[in-house]
């Protein structure tokens, strides 16, 4: 509602203009208060200014107007009015009141007390006519820097001009839409977001001003964004990428320096890298002020290997300050190295065979999986060895390391029982790493060799009327061996329809005296004689025997023979004598062959000494003249000599 005061001064009334800051002052709490005018003369009967207030409660309110004097001031004019009554004039809502079409109106007013008692008046009220509002710096450009510009910032303020209006209102569209700008009731174009990422270049501000009654507009704003950030972009990275970096590189080595373009030239970089699996930022690092990535330390690819992976996603991302790159991928693997092997679990090792060994049992664990090597079954080995001189007998699986003898070992020839070659082994690996071991080879002697029979056939020549159980022999036979038990042989006699018996010292003998038999002189008797050794090891020779013609005994020569009854044997026949009776020793064909010789010559010369004992008797001087006789002049004797041959051939033997 709007109250209209005036005051009398004479013939003079208030005017209609409102002094300035009129409206701040005013207390509407309807109280008295007083309104400083030190800018109003009164020099009567001047016009003063009218004003006007807006009243929203009941009550009583006083109108003054003061003027300075001197320090005071001094009140020239007052009005007191009580609003009381609730009643008043009210536009009702929104008339929409156009000036054009009507521009007043008249309104019958009829006030009735409640004694029925009425008064009516007429209230012409005026239409005034609205003046239209405008923008008086628009259209208009204006820069605006991306760099400074954030949330709220004002960038441009309209001024709004209104004559007969403070209340103004303003809206505002903008090409292309969704501008990051906005318009508030004051006429101020603040951004709507932080331009500092912002890339669209420019827009165009629609604006229109609104007084309630009168819209005018648009007027345009032009803006310009300045400062416009270019996106880094990471230049060498490019899709599947994948990358290797040794194991036990050095934590300078540069595994990639990452490049960046940028529309910005004098924007500074920095740069982030995410790993995946996490722990991969203990083993990798970034430079933040470069771009170049690094082992953070000295990477194990086994300590990698045993926690089940080897390889990283890493994710990498350029900030040029103001906005992050596109992220780029790569993948990042460690790869092994072939490192050194550090030994053998063993320093010396031993395998035992024999003589004749082709195959020495695998050692447990092998030799190729004894060696020491960090790359574990990655790496391969190739297996050696050096045995010296006797390397040439040997043989070793590359790959196992297994022993094999490529030829015998002969421990007989040097008449040993045992042996040790002392041999190195050499593990080469992948990358020709070398480790070295010792490698003992024990080799003994075994019954390898046969017992050896002193003849192939071996012939008797035995007088018909030779008494039963009269041995011949013994029978001999070599062992090439070593070892006492490797050389304990047996003997075993086959055959001779068992007319004669074999003793356990090696010896054969008859069963029965021939003589006494249908067999006749000239007839032969062939048996095989068997030398086995504790090994089955064997050899065997034939022996052959003959019957001759009967024996005759004489007065000169009388032999003297015992005859014990005969033992059962393992043939089941009796023994007859042993190794050192005279009936063994004179059955022995070789013996008879040097001892019947023997035996004449003795006999000759016992009777030529008992010839020269008994002249020398009866004749002293003969022996002086029998000197001088051959003294001085060749000996001319014929003596008279005898002798007998053995034969004895390597293969027949006649006993």
């Amino acid at each position: 509602m709007k109250i209209l005061a005036s005051q009398s001064c004479g013939t003079k009334t208030v005017g209609n203009a409102a002094p300035g800051g009129f409206q701040d002052n005013l207390d509407t709490t309807a109280t008295g208060i007083g309104y400083l005018a030190s800018s109003y003369t009164f020099d009567c009967c001047g016009v003063i200014d009218k004003w006007q207030v807006v009243i929203g409660a009941l009550g009583t309110i006083k109108f003054q107007i003061w003027r300075p004097n001197g320090a005071n001031y001094e009140l020239v004019g007052e009005n007191t009015y009580t609003f009381s009554t609730a009643y008043a004039l009210f536009l009702n809502g929104e008339p929409n009141l156009k000036y054009d079409t009507q521009n007043q109106y008249t309104l019958t007013i009829t006030c009735t007390d409640n004694l029925g008692m009425s008064s009516t008046r007429d209230i012409v009220v005026s239409i005034t006519e609205n003046a239209s509002p405008s923008m008086d710096n628009l259209p208009n450009t204006v820069d605006v820097d991306t760099l400074t510009t954030t949330t709220g910032t004002q960038i441009f303020s309209i001024n709004g001009v209104d004559t007969d209006s403070t209340i103004l209102f303003y809206n505002m569209t903008c090409f292309p839409a969704n501008c990051p700008f906005q318009v508030n009731t004051a006429g101020q174009i603040l951004a709507t977001e932080n331009l500092n990422t912002h890339k669209i270049a420019a827009y165009d501000l629609n604006v229109w001003i609104n007084d309630k009654w009168s819209l005018v507009g648009p007027e345009t704003l032009s803006v310009t964004l300045t400062n416009i950030n270019d996106i880094p972009v990471i230049s060498n990275i490019p899709a599947g990428l994948s990358l290797t970096i040794p194991e036990n590189s050095a934590v300078t080595k540069i595994i990639l320096d990452t490049a960046v373009t940028d529309g910005n030239p004098g924007d500074t970089h920095t740069f982030t890298a995410v790993f995946t699996p996490g722990d991969g930022s203990n083993y990798f690092r970034i430079i933040s002020g470069t771009g170049v990535i690094r082992p953070s330390q000295v990477i194990d690819y086994e300590e990698l290997l045993a926690k089940g992976t080897t390889s990283f996603n890493v994710a990498v991302t350029a900030n040029d300050g103001r906005e992050d790159s596109v992220t780029k991928y790569f993948t990042l693997a460690v790869t092994d190295v072939n490192e050194p092997q550090t030994g053998f679990s063993q320093t010396t090792y031993q395998i035992t065979g024999v003589e004749t060994t082709t195959t020495f049992p695998d050692l447990n664990p092998t030799l190729a999986n004894s060696v020491i090597d960090v790359d574990d079954t990655r790496d391969t080995q190739t297996l050696t060895m050096d045995c010296g001189t006797t390397t040439v007998l040997f043989a070793m699986d590359p790959t196992t390391g297994r022993v094999t003898k490529t030829d015998e070992y002969d421990l007989d020839a040097t008449q040993q029982t045992t042996d040790t070659v002392a041999c190195v082994v050499t593990a080469t690996d992948a990358a020709g790493h070398t480790v070295t071991t010792n490698l003992n080879i024990i080799i003994n002697e075994e019954n390898d060799n046969p017992p050896v029979l002193n003849q192939d056939t071996y012939t008797h020549f035995l007088p018909i009327n030779t008494g039963a159980g009269s041995q011949f022999g013994p029978f001999s036979s070599t062992d090439a061996d070593v070892l006492t038990d490797h050389t304990d042989t047996t003997y075993t006699l086959t055959g001779g329809s068992g007319l004669f018996g074999f003793t356990d010292c090696c010896s054969v003998y008859n069963n029965v005296n021939f003589s006494t038999t249908a067999h006749n002189v000239g007839d032969s008797f062939s048996m095989t004689l068997t030398a086995t050794n504790k090994n089955g090891l064997k050899d065997t020779a034939t022996v052959n025997v003959i019957l001759t013609d009967p024996v005759t005994t004489t007065a000169a020569t009388v032999v003297t023979t015992t005859t014990t009854a005969a033992t059962a044997s393992s043939l089941a026949f009796p023994t007859f004598g042993d190794s050192g009776s005279i009936s063994n020793f004179l059955d022995d064909p070789e013996n008879l062959g040097w001892f019947i010789p023997t035996m004449i010559l003795l006999a000759i010369m016992t009777a030529l000494l008992a010839y020269m004992i008994y002249r020398c008797i009866r004749n002293p001087g003969a022996f002086a003249r029998l000197g001088n006789l051959c003294k001085g002049r060749s000996l001319n004797c014929n003596w008279q000599t005898r002798s007998k041959m053995a034969n004895n051939k390597a293969n027949k033997v006649t006993f």
